[in-house]
Parts: structure tokens; sequence; C-alpha cells
């Protein structure tokens, strides 16, 4: 199942890290307070058609639901 309209492929991707100077800034966090990266790219046929990344603090949950 395609989340994004007309999207052929997706692709999530996330990993834990120390935040940088900007992303702590923007977190209200401390430089090197421990963060969640996030990045997801849709593409259809003709090559990329969204990207966006992201920043969560940590004891943030996130969850996703999966309907059919």
């Amino acid at each position: 199942m395609h989340r994004g309209v007309g999207s052929r492929s997706e692709r999530d991707d996330m990993h834990a890290r120390a935040a940088d100077q900007r992303e702590a800034a923007g977190l209200a966090v401390a430089v090197g307070s421990p963060i969640l990266a996030l990045v997801h790219r849709w593409s259809d046929d003709d090559g990329l058609i969204e990207y966006t990344e992201s920043c969560l603090p940590a004891q943030f949950t996130i969850g996703y639901e999966y309907t059919p």
C-alpha cells in the first residue's frame, strides 16, 4: 500500500544521534542531547516527489497506524 498520492516507492530512515547546534536550538535542548533523526522519501516513475527531514527529542513517542 502506498501512502503518497501517485507514489511508486517510499522509504523511511531513522537513527539516533547527538543534536547539532541548529537542531538543539529548534528543539530547545542542549547541543549534544540525544535525538531521533528521520528522513522520508516518496518517488514516482519520474523521480523524487517528496523529501522530508525531522528530528525528535528524547522521550518523544511516535507511532504509525496502518489500516487496510
